[in-house]
């Protein structure tokens, strides 16, 4: 273990972007597996998830003596209202997974950081600058260009109003994932300086499982278990946790700020597995759209760099 750790002290300007780039390889695995599951409602995929999430880090926080429960009230609060937006989210992000092709499902839900900049304007008082404005603008261009509704460019002879209205339905899960994540995200930066990153995962995994199981017996949505969808909902959720897992591994080494511009290589991937797997070749209209909103983000990332550094 010593060797291990000082192998990586020595060398963690190439680790930290190995473990994100693993990491970002996990998530794109489990985000591609949720198509392959069939007959079992999104709830029930979820509950998988959060399962091979909780498990594994409660046995990790009681090993390594972390405590369960944070101090204070409010804490917990907050953590249980993080877990249940996170349970939100990711409902929402698979629903719009199966909807959408995986690479313009990807682009949609990494508007977020836009998102949050809104949300955390309105909710936290930050300031509202005329470039956030410009970020705004761009991403709505390029969700625009992504979802193509038919009023602005016609519809087409392979493309009736049925098809725009399911991609208008996905197009709207998975920002409505997206905003969900922005909002878990703002609860985070406010517990962050009172519990550590295990205790906030552990805590959405325990939360998510508790009240996962409540919501698929009133959705009435329960398919049937089978050794098939049973072995693929096991298999993106060690997917999820180990991308969870690499990508805390990259924390540990390096800014968030690399390891968030890291995160976006997940577009790429998706766009790869839609290409060679699914056989999904995206129009020039989705390409353009996603360039816009990837250089948006990357322009917002970069600026917000540079004044912190200031």
């Amino acid at each position: 273990k010593r060797k291990y750790n000082t192998y990586l002290l020595e060398h963690k300007e190439v680790m930290c972007y190995v473990f994100a780039i693993m990491s970002n390889i996990f998530f794109s695995l489990e985000t591609f597996s949720v198509k392959k599951v069939q007959g079992l409602s999104v709830m029930q995929i979820s509950y998988f998830r959060c399962l091979c999430f909780f498990v594994p880090n409660y046995f990790i926080a009681k090993f390594s003596g972390e405590e369960m429960l944070p101090k204070g009230k409010l804490a917990n609060r907050l953590l249980i209202i993080r877990g249940l937006l996170s349970l939100l989210a990711q409902f929402f992000y698979y629903k719009g997974y199966m909807i959408l092709p995986l690479a313009e499902a990807a682009v949609l839900f990494f508007t977020n950081p836009v998102i949050t900049t809104v949300i955390a304007s309105c909710l936290l008082s930050e300031k509202f600058e005329v470039k956030d404005l410009a970020a705004c603008i761009s991403c709505i261009t390029g969700i625009i260009l992504i979802i193509k509704p038919p009023f602005i460019f016609g519809s087409s002879d392979n493309e009736g109003q049925d098809s725009w209205e399911i991609k208008f339905l996905g197009a709207s899960f998975m920002l409505i994932a997206a905003s969900s994540r922005s909002l878990a995200s703002i609860i985070i930066r406010k517990v962050s300086k009172q519990v550590s990153g295990l205790l906030v995962t552990l805590h959405y995994g325990a939360t998510s499982s508790l009240f996962a199981p409540a919501l698929i017996v009133n959705s009435g949505s329960m398919g049937t278990l089978t050794l098939q969808n049973t072995s693929t909902c096991i298999f993106l959720g060690i997917m999820g946790f180990l991308g969870q897992l690499f990508m805390a591994k990259a924390l540990a080494l390096t800014k968030a700020s690399k390891v968030s511009i890291m995160g976006y290589m997940q577009i790429v991937f998706a766009y790869l597995l839609d290409i060679f797997i699914n056989d999904n070749i995206p129009d020039w209209l989705s390409v353009v759209g996603t360039v816009l909103i990837c250089v948006t983000l990357f322009t917002s990332l970069n600026q917000n760099l540079t004044s912190k550094q200031s």
